[in-house]
């Protein structure tokens, strides 16, 4: 379990990349690559998010606003 928290305000870069970090395999071969889709929230945006997604040997992609409900997985049941 990751437990995270701030003062006050919403996540930040770091947190996303603490986040990814623990969360993401690494990827021995390309068969293994996950595709990381995240938002255009700026804590998301960073060279460091980037950074962690890569080094894992991972893809990230950045979508639009207004989609996230489109793209994301949600339970219908």
């Amino acid at each position: 379990m990751l437990l995270q928290h701030q003062e006050r305000g919403s996540y930040r870069s770091k947190d996303v990349s603490d986040f990814l970090e623990w969360a993401l395999p690494e990827a021995m071969t390309p068969q293994d690559s996950i595709v990381v889709m995240l938002d255009w929230y700026s804590a998301h945006l960073s060279d460091e998010v980037e950074e962690t997604v890569h080094e894992k040997g991972h893809v990230l992609l950045h979508h639009g606003g207004g989609v996230t409900g489109l793209e994301q997985v949600n339970d219908p049941g």
